[in-house]
């Protein structure tokens, strides 16, 4: 299928797995390489949406609704399967995966915007609230959530590295958002901090280059 795409052998040997196997990964991989050499195939969208009603994995079900979307964009059971996923998972790297895919195939999804704010909500992981407040940054700028949890990472964190991280990301998503351009003139007026106060107002003169407290 690499060397040779849309050859017949190809599809025709991918469609018999698809077909005949009883092994839910092996009929994704095999449903997603069809897609990649046959896009559009209707042997590997009805593979993936078997393997995305039937499973009782949650990571089977998410990489088959993220390969759903890729090669058919907007499938109704791709999107309820990650939406599945999302609501359902226990685990918060699975639910930010999820979103992330969801947020791929379907911009702008409530269910989405919904899933990451649970994981900044919830996850006790500075890096998993940075991961989604970005995605959610990209999918629903200015939203209020997004920028409070990267400010309580930037306030509570032990770490250099992640108060950096977390801060870039503030710059990127936070622009001309009245809740994170209070809270950095704060930052920049009550702290002793020197190396915190540098940071803030090199955040504050990304988001908001003409405020007068710079």
């Amino acid at each position: 299928g690499k060397i040779d795409p849309g050859n017949p052998q190809a599809i025709a040997g991918l469609v018999q797995v698809i077909q005949n196997t009883q092994s839910e990964d092996t009929r994704r991989e095999a449903a997603n390489s069809l897609g990649k050499i046959d896009p559009g195939n209707p042997q590997a969208i009805a593979g993936l949406v078997e393997v995305i009603e039937n499973t009782q994995n949650e990571y089977t079900r998410w990489r088959a609704a993220e390969s759903l979307g890729k090669i058919d964009p907007g499938n109704p059971q791709a999107i309820g399967g990650l939406v599945q996923v999302i609501q359902n998972t226990q685990s918060e790297d699975t639910r930010w995966w999820a979103a992330n895919s969801l947020e791929k195939i379907d911009p702008g999804n409530p269910q989405a915007i919904a899933g990451l704010v649970q994981v900044i909500q919830n996850t006790q992981s500075e890096d998993t609230c940075i991961q989604a407040a970005e995605s959610l940054g990209k999918i629903d700028p200015g939203n209020p959530e997004a920028i409070a949890g990267l400010i309580q990472v930037i306030k509570n964190t032990q770490s250099e590295y992640t108060r950096r991280r977390a801060a870039n990301s503030l710059g990127k998503i936070g622009v001309g958002n009245p809740q994170a351009i209070a809270w950095l003139v704060q930052v920049i007026e009550n702290t002793q901090n020197e190396y915190i106060r540098r940071w803030a107002i090199a955040t504050l003169r990304k988001i908001d280059p003409g405020n007068p407290n710079l």
